[in-house]
């Protein structure tokens, strides 16, 4: 019971979130590695316009069975390497580069297909939905379990006012009983002195 759901729960669901999440990150960091390394900046260093810094470490080479997502990580030293502009020139309020990185949210396609939007929207409604479904199925065993007890509680329990009205007979029928007694044994003395 419990310990099969727990153990289905880990080996089917949350392994599937995990497959989507690596796909995720890895189509993230590839996307924006992509464009971030189009893009220019100035170089602190020498103060002349720059290009072709990644933007995450490179993930492509990680051994197999490794899980992508785990092993993300910044690759620019500071703020100052972000590659924002979109010319050579690096001018201040060149944004071209950073907008179209922004942009990836809506127009870059996963497999083809989805959106990151899309894509992550996805994930968090199988979350949702898998969470509204054990939360409706554990709504539906506590009623059963409860429905079971007062069950139970009705074979097994004893009714105290069912208790009082068969006291309240039982009473009545020995009462009646004890006056007719007594009636019987008031005839047979009538009887045993008329006879004297």
């Amino acid at each position: 019971g419990e310990m099969k759901g727990m153990f289905e729960t880990r080996d089917v669901f949350i392994s599937g979130l995990r497959s989507d999440l690596d796909t995720l990150a890895v189509e993230l960091t590839d996307a924006v590695n992509t464009e971030h390394v189009n893009g220019w900046y100035t170089d602190p260093a020498t103060g002349l316009p720059a290009t072709g810094q990644l933007f995450f470490d490179d993930i492509t080479a990680l051994p197999p069975g490794t899980p992508p997502s785990r092993h993300i990580h910044v690759a620019l030293p500071d703020s100052r390497y972000i590659a924002a502009a979109g010319q050579n020139t690096a001018a201040p309020g060149d944004n071209e580069n950073a907008l179209t990185i922004a942009g990836l949210e809506t127009t870059y396609k996963i497999g083809g297909t989805d959106t990151f939007d899309n894509f992550f929207s996805k994930i968090v409604s199988t979350v949702g939905i898998e969470a509204s479904r054990n939360k409706l199925a554990l709504g539906g065993a506590q009623d059963a379990t409860i429905q079971l007890h007062n069950l139970r509680d009705g074979f097994a329990g004893v009714s105290l006012e069912e208790e009082m009205i068969d006291l309240v007979q039982y009473q009545r029928g020995f009462e009646s009983s004890a006056k007719f007694l007594s009636t019987i044994d008031e005839m047979m003395n009538s009887l045993l002195q008329l006879k004297r």
